[in-house]
């Protein structure tokens, strides 16, 4: 008795067991169907292609605007100044007097002076008449030659002193600012006054350290102000003269370029920034700066690679080795062919081997890009 009982206990533990697991079944069958009718796991993003580029290597230092045609005027000797003929910013002519000092004394002298020559000259044409008729001695004749070159030479002294005192513009030009007054007494090497031509063009100066290339004559550096205008702020420039030997305190190599004034209007002393070239790299790629991601194993991107069928693309992680990135464009060494599809915006989203919709196809990205330039 007690094993029949035990026995139905079985079959009825049994038909249980089979009867969950007959339910059990029936639901996985369902989620597997359901899962086969699921699409696949996918993200949408933006997409560009990878563009063959050239980028230009740069430093940026600090220039000097020099005028060549730019002196600052000293007085050569002390005096009273006599007359101011010219005020401050007035344009001068090249040789006009621009501050005359005061030369009564000297005029006095050297009239006099003019005075004793012709009398001397006169005695000398008179000795030398004799001296050829042997009516004179030699040492007669030396004399009065020597007395005529003396009289000369003091003419010559005095005529220098009033040069001196007579303060004139080398060439055309516009003065600077000055606050000279007649009746002032003026020390001798006292700063009188700027004048500064208009040849049409500016150099500027500027040094590049030793662990740089050594640039010649005739390369290209781009110049730019550093304040806001309404005129120009950039332009190019050509270099004109390059300094033999390195500075030693600072070991560098100072250049001068040229640039005309048409181009970018710069005033004598101004700085400027002054972008070098240093190296030049031809065989790079470019993509925008969003399809490139980093982390601590570097920089790399999503290269989307056609799956065959629906526009979809499968993501595939890149390594990629950076060179220098811009505002806009990111320049790295070729790991995937130009014209090759990578991620943009919504790159972050993706891993490899991802399932990958694009927005759109992309148009073409600007391959060329202004370098970025590295502070000196």
């Amino acid at each position: 008795m007690k094993i029949k009982a035990w026995i139905a206990t079985v079959v009825m533990i049994a038909a249980l067991i089979g009867t969950m697991g007959y339910i059990k079944w029936i639901e996985m069958s369902a989620i597997l169907a359901a899962a086969s009718n699921t699409p696949e796991y996918s993200e949408t993003v933006e997409a560009t292609r990878v563009e063959k580029a050239t980028y230009t290597q740069s430093v940026a230092v600090i220039g000097n605007a020099v005028a060549p045609d730019h002196v600052v005027l000293l007085s050569e000797t002390s005096g009273v100044i006599k007359a101011v003929n010219y005020s401050s910013g007035e344009r001068v002519k090249s040789g006009e007097v621009i501050i005359q000092l005061d030369i009564r004394s000297e005029q006095a002298t050297l009239k006099a002076a003019i005075a004793k020559k012709k009398l001397v000259s006169s005695n000398y044409n008179r000795v030398k008449a004799l001296s050829a008729h042997q009516a004179i001695s030699q040492e007669e004749l030396d004399t009065a030659q020597a007395n005529l070159v003396v009289i000369e030479a003091e003419i010559e002294a005095i005529k220098n002193i009033i040069r001196k005192k007579t303060i004139t513009a080398p060439f055309d030009g516009v003065l600077g600012i000055h606050s000279a007054k007649e009746g002032e007494f003026l020390n001798a090497n006292t700063r009188v006054v700027s004048v500064t031509g208009d040849l049409g063009y500016m150099w500027v100066d500027f040094y590049i350290p030793q662990t740089y290339h050594k640039l010649g004559v005739g390369n290209q550096v781009h110049l730019q102000k550093v304040e806001e205008s309404t005129v120009p702020l950039q332009a190019n420039a050509s270099i004109v003269a390059v300094e033999d030997a390195l500075q030693a305190g600072i070991r560098s190599r100072k250049y001068r370029a040229k640039v005309w004034r048409s181009a970018l209007e710069v005033d004598a002393n101004e700085a400027l920034s002054v972008h070098v070239p240093v190296r030049q790299y031809d065989n790079v790629i470019s993509v925008p700066n969003m399809s490139v991601l980093r982390d601590v194993s570097g920089g790399y991107i999503f290269e989307l690679i056609p799956t065959g069928g629906n526009e979809q693309f499968r993501a595939k992680r890149r390594q990629v080795e950076i060179i220098a990135s811009d505002e806009h464009v990111t320049f790295l060494k070729p790991s995937v062919a130009p014209n090759s599809l990578v991620a943009a915006p919504g790159a972050f989203k993706l891993f490899d081997g991802v399932l990958v919709n694009i927005v759109s196809l992309p148009t073409a990205l600007a391959g060329n890009s202004t370098p970025l330039d590295k502070e000196l």
